[in-house]
């Protein structure tokens, strides 16, 4: 039996980039990964806060920083019933524990913490792929990855179509299945 060819996988990647690009597009803006808030001259963020009170209309953003990837991942929801009425000027650290008030409007009100580890997807997926002509794995997935460690299997010495595949990168859902199919590159 023939395997597909290289224009056939080509296809396959266009229709699927275009078809998330437009899936993206589609979907609300819940979960968004961008850069890291600018701290001040002292090191932190300055926070931007009215004295306005939390209202059913509020949208809340939490927004991470994750110091092991440099990634900030934010998350938004509109603001739950126990938080009406509230002023996170004054109370903030009742309702908001662990989180610091970047800025607040009665339409919009910004939190923020920062966490030494990885964001939640470097933290999950992993990525067999090249780095300097051998394979490697990375912590995320293709896009946004982070170097692990490089193996000592030189992508030279893989055949012709997982040469083509670790070139693209190799995703997984775990280092555990990762690293059983590495194992299945040393054999």
């Amino acid at each position: 039996m023939r395997l597909p060819g290289w224009r056939f996988w080509l296809a396959i990647f266009v229709v699927s980039v275009v078809l998330g690009m437009g899936l993206y597009q589609a979907l609300p803006p819940v979960h968004r990964l961008s850069p890291a808030p600018s701290p001040n001259q002292a090191g932190s963020v300055t926070p931007s806060v009215s004295s306005a009170e939390i209202g059913p209309n509020t949208l809340i953003v939490w927004r991470t920083y994750y110091t092991q990837s440099d990634d900030t991942h934010e998350d938004s929801a509109v603001a739950p019933p126990e938080t009406w009425g509230h002023r996170p000027d004054r109370e903030a650290a009742k309702l908001f524990p662990g989180w610091e008030v970047l800025s607040f409007t009665s339409d919009r009100l910004v939190l923020f913490r920062k966490m030494d580890s990885l964001c939640p997807i470097m933290a999950t997926y992993r990525t067999l792929a090249a780095e300097g002509g051998y394979v490697a794995l990375f912590y995320g997935e293709p896009g946004h990855m982070r170097l692990e460690r490089v193996t000592n299997i030189p992508v030279a010495s893989l055949d012709t179509n997982e040469q083509e595949r670790v070139l693209g990168g190799i995703v997984f859902m775990s280092e555990e299945e990762a690293l059983r199919y590495l194992e299945g590159l040393t054999e």
